[in-house]
């Protein structure tokens, strides 16, 4: 334990301890290799730092719940008299299954995998990837022909890195078919030889297998929910794709385990994510629960489809703490 997680440690667990707080936390992979390119594999955290949060959380006297009881938390007001945390990680990358299941598994750590299902039922990577990897390995003609018409959208910047997160940002955004029609764009920059080499380069970005999936979803430990078919913010869709991606989501996750999802996850998740009436596209989807990446301690006053969770961070670690007062 280094000396500010020592100093996080003597200042908060008085505090854990007496309070008994709760909190989801989220992240995304874990990574026992190092990573290439900070910025593509952005969302994946060194193992590491990863244990040792894991180790600190422990020793302060949280207490590492299940999906199921932390369902009968939020939906049946079930009272426990610990400090709690979830632990849940988005999308489906591989490394859930060859880095996280094996760690948590061993310390008998519960946990939730929210899975993207036409990314995992296709075995393609996740459009952000493929955008980050394209606009910072191809040509600076070709990067500027594709980036063009959004540049009075983009941050001037010196810097073309910074065009790319913002690119990606701009995307996420996108109608449907302006999506599909980026995307294609995107896939022509870069050769398939190419594409292939940046893949074995990146292999963070791999998803999880269906074998992967049917393996876990054994476990007591693992709870599979849905994340969505097609990984869209669901704000900008109508009201009939916001079903599709909910029910269809939720027909495969139970096509390839035998267990229907009663929790969903929002791509992206921020408050401008989530419509309205979410929690009503939820039921009618038979969902329960809907989590956010609102960045909050659970209080038992939330909406129950509007979970907040705090990221699974090391560089959010002190920001974590200080949500405990």
């Amino acid at each position: 334990m280094s000396l500010k997680e020592l100093n996080l440690f003597r200042v908060f667990t008085p505090y854990v301890r007496a309070a008994k707080p709760g909190f989801f936390l989220f992240g995304h992979g874990v990574t026992n290799t190092k990573r290439v390119d900070p910025l593509i594999q952005d969302l994946h955290m060194d193992f590491s730092p990863f244990a040792r949060m894991i180790e600190l959380w422990d020793k302060m006297g949280f207490r590492f719940i299940s999906m199921e009881e932390a369902m009968e938390i939020v939906l049946n007001s079930k009272v426990v008299h610990y400090p709690w945390i979830h632990l849940t990680f988005d999308d489906g990358y591989k490394n859930n299954f060859t880095t996280i299941y094996p760690f948590l598994r061993s310390k008998k750590i519960p946990f939730t995998i929210f899975l993207s299902a036409r990314n995992i039922i296709e075995q393609k990577r996740f459009d952000n990837y493929k955008i980050n990897c394209a606009l910072i390995h191809t040509s600076s003609e070709k990067r500027e022909e594709i980036l063009k018409p959004f540049r009075e959208r983009l941050a001037s910047s010196k810097n073309f890195r910074d065009d790319v997160v913002g690119m990606v940002k701009l995307y996420k955004y996108f109608s449907v078919p302006d999506k599909l029609e980026f995307i294609s764009k995107i896939e022509e920059l870069l050769s398939p030889v190419e594409w292939d080499k940046y893949n074995k380069i990146y292999n963070t970005e791999e998803v999880l297998s269906l074998e992967n999936i049917q393996e876990l979803s054994k476990d007591p430990l693992v709870y599979l929910g849905a994340h969505g078919y097609n990984h869209y913010i669901l704000s900008t869709l109508s009201s009939e794709q916001i079903t599709f991606e909910q029910s269809e989501c939720r027909k495969i996750i139970f096509q390839l385990t035998g267990k229907y999802p009663e929790a969903y996850c929002y791509p992206n998740g921020k408050s401008q994510d989530c419509p309205a009436q979410i929690g009503n596209f939820c039921k009618e989807n038979s969902y329960k629960v809907g989590f956010t990446t609102l960045k909050d301690k659970y209080t038992r006053k939330e909406d129950p489809f509007l979970i907040p969770r705090l990221p699974l961070s090391y560089r959010f670690l002190p920001k974590l703490f200080v949500q405990l007062l």
